[in-house]
C-alpha cells in the first residue's frame, strides 16, 4: 500500500525524528562517559598520533622527554580492532606523585543495557577520552581495554652522560704515553734548569754585571746583625734587593713576543696535548730551536745586548746577585705536559676526516701549511717580523689565525706568572726570601708559622691552562737543586698533589733519585740552611686545612670523609673527627678523618697473601657483600685488621727433606717469611729438573697468580723449595745443566754452519765445471749482457727468441769476432777449488 508523504502532517514527520534520535541515543549510551562541570576551555586538548597500532590490547602511559617538556607523562590509547580509525590519541595528564601503578581490567561484554562507572578508574582524570569510533550503526567496536600508569622518574641521563664521558677519555695505551712523555718532559726541564744555573756562574758574566751595584747598594745587601733588633738588618737588606730590582730594570730590557710579532712559540710554559700531538707549534717549535744556544751566547746576550725575554732577565737578575756576593738561588717552574688530562684529542681526528673527505683542497691547504710553518719559523725574538709574515691564499686559512689569536690571548693570561724568579738566604731569620724582578717586581717573605699565599701562584682557569705551579725546583750556588713547591701553594694536597707524578709511590721514588743525582752530579752535600729549610716546609703542609670542596676530597693523603670510606677501609677504635665539611645550600655537615686514623682491612686470603693468619679469637671489623670471582655470586666476606693478624710461621722441613705443601703439591710462598727457617727457595727455570735429577725432595713454590679469560685463575709457579742441606747440589747442577745446553746449542749452530759451507763449495765445483767446459765469463761481459737484456725489455725486441725485423741482411746474430770469443781458464779455478777444500779439511779436523 502505497502512502502519499505529501499529504502526511508535518508533525508526523517531527514525531518520527524524534523517536530515531532516541533509539540512537539508548544504543551509543553504554560507551559515552559522564562529562564534568567543567568548561569546555579547561578541557586538555587531543591530538591524533599517526602510529601503527599494537596486536596487544593495551593502553600505555609513558614518561618520554620526546613528548613532555616538563616531565609529565602522556596517555596513549591504542586499539586492535578492525574498525578503529589508525589515529591514536594523547594528552597531558597531571599527575603529582612519582609512583607507578599499573590497573589491568578483566575482560568484560560492553552491552547496549550496560552503563560503566567512574568509580571503576578512581578518577575523573580520564575523561573526554576517546575510546573508539562508533560504527555506521551507532555501537562501538571496543572489546577489551588494559590500560597502565607508568609515572616514574624522568630518564636518568646519568648512565648516558657516564658512557659518554668514558667514550671521550683515552685509552691505557695513551695514559701510559702520556705519563711517560711528563716523566721525560720533566727531566729535560731539570736539566735546563741544571744547565742555566750552571750558566750564571761564569766568571766573566760576574765581572762584568758586579760593576753595575754602586757601593750604597752593595753595604744594604751585606748588613751587619743588629743584636739589639735583628729586623733592622733584615729591612736593609730588603731595602737593598728593592734597589736592585730598579737598576737592572734600568740595565736589561725585556722584549716581550707579542709586541714584536703575530706568531709567538709557548717556550717554556706548559703546552696542552692537543697542540703537541696535532703540531700546531710542536714540530715547529723543535725546527725554530734548529741553532745552538751555548753559554758564550748567553753571556752575551746578558753583557752586550742586554735585552731579551723575561726567562733570560731572571736568571740574569740572579746572576747580578751572586756577582756581589749574595747567596741568591734560581727557581725554576718546571711546566711538563698534564698528564692528567685523559681528553682525547679532538682536533686530530677532525683534521683527519677533513683529509679524507676534502681532495679537492689538498694543494691549497698544503701551501697554506707550508705558509704556517714559515710564520713560525721567520719569527725572531726582539725583531720586527712584519716584513717576513706571509699570508695564505684562500680565506680558509683564516680559522687557524683566529686559533692563534686564542692562543696569544689564553699565553698573555698565563705570561703574567713568572717561569724563572729568585730567591735570596737571609741569614737573620734564617728563611729565604722571593724575589720576582721582572713580572711583578715584588718581594715577599714567608714567615715560619703561618701558610700564606704568594702571588707567583696561577689559581684561575685561565691562568693555569699554560702555567701550573706544580714542580718549583731551585737551584743555589753550588749547583745544588731542591724541591721547594710547598713554599709557594697553601693547597698543596688538595690541589697540586693530585698533579704531580710523585703521587704515585713508584714514581715519587723515581724523582726523589733525580733531584739527588743531580745533587751528586755537582758534588752538593747537605748543609745546615737545607735542615733550616726542611723544618719550614714541614711546618707548612702540617698547617694546611680541610679542602673546601668535594672533589679535593677525592685522593686527598691528609683528610678524608666519613662518606669516601672504603669498603675495605675502617676507622681506629677511638678516634675522633677533626672537623666537619657542611655541603653548600643543605643544612648537612659531613664528619672529616685524618687518613692516619684508617686501617686497611683485607680477608683472611688476602692476608695469607701478605704473610699473616689470624689471631685466635680474632673479631671481625666488617662484613661487605661481594661477588665470586668464579660464580659471579653475591657472598658475605668478613674483613680483618692487621691487629687481628699475626706473622705465619711456616712448618718446618722434615729431616729427610720433605716439605709440608697444601693439596695441590706446593707450598704458597707470597712473601719472604712464609719460607721455612730450615728450607731455601730456588727460583729458576732448570730448577725443577736439576730436583729431579738430583733426586731428592722439594716442592713447587707459588708466588703468584695470573688472572686469564673466561675467569680462570693460574698459579704462577717460579722456583722450588728445598732443605737447606740441598741448596749446593741444585745449584751446581742448574750450571751443569745450563752448560749442557749452550754445548749442545753451540754445536747445532756449528753443524748448520758447515752445512752452509758445503752447499756453498758445491756452488763453486758447478761454477768451475762450467767455466772449464764454457769458458770464463768476466764482470763486464756479465754487465754489458744485463744492459743488453734490460734494453730489450724496455723496447720489446727479441722476446721469444725472434729475429727482428729491423735487423738487416747482412747482420748475423750469430756473428762473433775474436776479441769478443771467450777463453776458458782452468788454472785459475782449479786452485780455487783446491784452497777451499783444503779449507773444509781443516774444519774437519777441528
Amino acid at each position: 500500500m502505497n502512502i502519499d508523504n505529501s499529504k502526511l502532517p508535518k508533525d508526523y514527520f517531527d514525531m518520527v525524528k524524534e523517536a530515531l534520535n532516541e533509539e540512537k541515543s539508548e544504543k551509543t549510551s553504554n560507551l559515552k562517559r559522564k562529562r564534568s562541570k567543567k568548561s569546555p576551555s579547561k578541557t586538555p586538548n587531543v591530538k591524533p598520533i599517526t602510529a601503527p597500532l599494537i596486536k596487544r590490547r593495551s593502553t600505555r602511559i609513558k614518561n618520554k622527554n620526546t613528548l613532555t617538556s616538563n616531565h609529565t607523562p602522556v596517555v596513549i590509547i591504542n586499539s586492535d580492532d578492525d574498525s578503529q580509525d589508525p589515529n591514536q590519541t594523547h594528552f597531558r595528564n597531571n599527575l603529582t606523585h612519582n609512583t607507578t601503578v599499573d590497573i589491568k581490567d578483566k575482560e568484560e561484554q560492553v552491552s547496549s543495557g550496560e552503563e560503566d562507572s567512574d568509580e571503576s578508574f578512581g578518577s575523573d582524570n580520564f575523561e573526554d577520552v576517546l575510546l573508539g569510533d562508533a560504527n555506521d550503526n551507532g555501537e562501538s567496536s571496543v572489546d577489551n581495554i588494559n590500560i597502565t600508569l607508568d609515572k616514574s622518574f624522568p630518564v636518568d641521563q646519568r648512565d648516558k652522560s657516564k658512557k659518554q664521558r668514558n667514550l671521550n677519555l683515552v685509552q691505557k695505551e695513551e695514559r701510559q704515553f702520556r705519563l711517560g712523555f711528563h716523566q721525560m718532559h720533566l727531566l729535560t726541564l731539570l736539566s735546563h734548569g741544571y744547565q742555566r744555573n750552571k750558566w750564571l756562574n761564569n766568571k766573566k758574566l760576574q765581572t762584568k754585571l758586579n760593576n753595575i751595584i754602586p757601593n750604597s747598594v752593595f753595604d744594604l745587601l751585606h748588613p751587619e746583625k743588629d743584636e739589639e733588633m735583628p729586623l733592622r738588618s733584615t729591612r736593609k737588606l730588603l731595602d737593598g734587593l728593592t734597589k736592585c730590582i730598579k737598576i737592572w730594570d734600568k740595565y736589561y730590557e725585556v722584549v716581550d713576543s707579542n709586541t714584536t710579532g703575530r706568531i709567538k712559540t709557548y717556550g717554556l710554559y706548559m703546552r696542552p696535548w692537543d697542540k703537541i700531538s696535532f703540531g700546531l707549534d710542536g714540530a715547529c717549535d723543535i725546527q725554530h730551536c734548529r741553532f745552538s744556544f751555548n753559554e758564550t751566547d748567553f753571556v752575551q746576550k746578558l753583557t752586550k745586548f742586554r735585552k731579551g725575554n723575561r726567562d733570560l732577565g731572571a736568571q740574569g737578575f740572579v746572576a747580578m746577585l751572586r756577582a756581589v756576593g749574595v747567596n741568591a738561588r734560581l727557581v725554576m717552574s718546571l711546566q711538563p705536559p698534564d698528564f692528567t688530562n685523559l681528553k682525547k684529542i679532538s682536533a686530530t681526528q677532525e683534521k683527519g676526516k677533513q683529509e679524507e673527505n676534502s681532495h679537492s683542497s689538498t694543494n691549497t691547504d698544503k701551501q697554506n701549511e707550508k705558509i704556517f710553518e714559515d710564520n713560525l719559523l721567520a719569527f725572531q725574538p726582539g725583531i720586527d717580523n712584519s716584513s717576513t709574515i706571509k699570508f695564505p691564499f684562500k680565506n680558509n686559512f683564516a680559522s687557524k689565525m683566529s686559533t692563534i689569536d686564542d692562543i696569544l690571548a689564553e699565553l698573555n693570561e698565563s705570561e703574567k706568572f713568572p717561569i724563572f724568579w729568585c730567591e735570596v738566604w737571609n741569614k737573620f731569620n734564617k728563611t729565604w726570601i722571593t724575589v720576582d724582578p721582572i713580572n711583578f717586581k715584588i718581594i715577599e717573605q714567608h714567615r715560619f708559622n703561618s701558610n700564606g699565599k704568594s702571588k707567583l701562584e696561577p689559581i684561575t682557569k685561565k691562568q693555569q691552562k699554560y702555567n701550573m705551579l706544580r714542580y718549583v725546583i731551585g737551584f743555589d750556588r753550588k749547583l745544588g737543586c731542591k724541591d721547594i713547591t710547598p713554599r709557594y701553594t697553601t693547597q698543596f694536597f688538595a690541589k697540586v698533589f693530585k698533579k704531580r707524578c710523585t703521587r704515585i709511590p713508584e714514581l715519587e721514588t723515581w724523582y726523589t733519585k733525580s733531584i739527588k743525582y743531580l745533587n751528586h752530579l755537582a758534588g752538593r752535600t747537605p748543609i745546615k740552611i737545607d735542615k733550616y729549610e726542611e723544618q719550614y716546609l714541614d711546618n707548612k703542609l702540617s698547617l694546611e686545612g680541610i679542602p673546601d670542596s668535594l672533589q679535593d676530597f677525592q685522593g686527598h693523603p691528609k683528610f678524608v670523609l666519613e662518606t669516601n670510606i672504603g669498603q675495605d677501609e675502617a676507622l681506629k677504635p677511638g678516634c675522633s673527627n677533626c672537623g666537619f665539611f657542611r655541603l653548600k645550600n643543605k643544612n648537612k655537615s659531613i664528619k672529616v678523618y685524618l687518613r692516619d686514623d684508617l686501617l686497611k682491612l683485607r680477608s683472611p686470603r688476602g692476608w695469607f697473601m701478605e704473610g699473616r693468619t689470624l689471631k685466635k679469637g680474632a673479631k671481625y671489623s666488617k662484613v661487605v657483600h661481594k661477588k665470586s670471582f668464579t660464580t659471579r655470586e653475591i657472598e658475605d666476606e668478613r674483613l680483618y685488621s692487621i691487629d687481628q693478624t699475626e706473622l705465619y710461621v711456616p712448618p718446618l722441613a722434615s729431616s729427610n727433606g720433605e716439605i709440608q705443601t697444601n693439596s695441590y703439591g706446593n707450598i704458597d710462598v707470597y712473601k719472604p717469611t712464609m719460607i721455612p727457617l730450615n728450607c731455601v727457595l730456588i727460583e729458576h727455570g732448570l730448577a725443577t729438573k736439576a730436583a729431579r735429577f738430583l733426586n731428592i725432595p722439594f716442592a713447587g713454590a707459588v708466588t703468584s697468580f695470573t688472572f686469564e679469560k673466561g675467569r680462570t685463575v693460574k698459579p704462577s709457579i717460579t722456583g722450588i723449595v728445598v732443605l737447606r742441606d740441598y741448596k749446593e747440589a741444585v745449584c751446581e747442577m742448574i750450571d751443569g745443566i745450563s752448560y749442557s745446553q749452550e754445548r749442545e746449542e753451540y754445536e747445532e749452530k756449528q753443524l748448520e754452519e758447515l752445512d752452509h759451507w758445503l752447499s756453498f763449495l758445491r756452488k763453486i765445483q758447478i761454477r768451475n765445471r762450467l767455466n772449464r767446459h764454457h769458458g770464463i765469463v768476466d764482470q763486464d761481459s756479465e754487465e754489458d749482457i744485463k744492459q743488453i737484456s734490460d734494453a730489450e725489455s724496455e723496447e720489446g725486441e727479441m722476446v721469444g727468441g725472434f729475429i727482428p725485423e729491423n735487423l738487416s741482411d747482412h747482420e748475423s746474430v750469430m756473428d762473433v769476432t775474436e776479441e769478443d770469443r771467450v777463453t776458458p781458464n782452468t788454472n785459475s779455478s782449479d786452485q780455487e777449488l783446491n784452497e777451499y777444500v783444503a779449507f773444509l779439511n781443516e774444519l774437519n779436523d777441528e
